[in-house]
């Protein structure tokens, strides 16, 4: 697997109009991977939360505040993603159909992600679970190809979102075939996870294919 070096590289988009300087895009980061960390706030708030703010970062222009400081003030009570935006089924209908044909049984999609995690396990969810998901989630933003490869913040967001689709995915597969919902069913989920998403997905194809949602203006 080639690492990611981005020495030479322009900073990360913002929106498709306006580059990120490396302090804001640093502080960006530095916010989610803070956020994600914080006991108290289940995973899936955490990701709607930086959702959230990065709404409001967007809106960001040059001038009298730097970009740093949009961030801080951003992330200090993030406006929470509307909910229902997101879409695990969308997630894993994207990845199924970018993996398709790269790789034996890559990935068959669910038939409604969304309503079988929330009936199956949206109530049995345990600390140990949020924390690991934490951790993983924390894991795929630091540092992340999809940043460079974007057009913007959102694509970073969509990323993340469809990371815990897909763990979300191979959990309940696991848990199907007779597995309980334990540490060892969860590590072979993220084993699968990354094994698709870092070795058989092309990280551009998908940054290309989220562009989309780059272009639109948040309410």
């Amino acid at each position: 697997m080639e690492g990611l070096d981005a020495r030479g590289a322009l900073p990360p988009l913002l929106r498709p109009d306006l580059l990120c300087d490396i302090d804001g895009y640093d502080a960006w980061e530095r916010a989610g991977i803070t956020h994600l960390a914080q006991p108290g706030t289940p995973y899936s708030a955490c990701l709607d939360d930086l959702a959230g703010a990065t709404e409001l970062i967007r809106q960001w222009t040059p001038g009298s505040r730097s970009l740093t400081d949009c961030v801080r003030t951003a992330f200090a009570k993030p406006a929470r993603d509307e909910a229902g935006r997101w879409s695990q089924q969308r997630g894993i209908e994207r990845i199924a159909r970018l993996t398709a044909g790269t790789a034996k049984n890559a990935l068959v999609s669910s038939k409604d992600l969304d309503e079988a995690w929330e009936h199956q396990f949206a109530i049995v969810e345990s600390e140990w679970f949020d924390r690991a998901m934490k951790n993983y989630l924390a894991a795929r933003l630091f540092g992340n190809w999809v940043a460079y490869q974007g057009r913007g913040l959102r694509s970073i967001v969509e990323w993340l979102r469809t990371c815990a689709s897909v763990v979300h995915h191979f959990v309940l597969q696991r848990v199907s075939a007779g597995m309980a919902l334990e540490t060892a069913a969860f590590i072979e989920a993220v084993r699968s996870t990354d094994l698709l998403l870092l070795h058989v997905l092309d990280s551009a194809e998908f940054a290309r294919d989220v562009a989309a949602s780059e272009e639109f203006h948040a309410a």
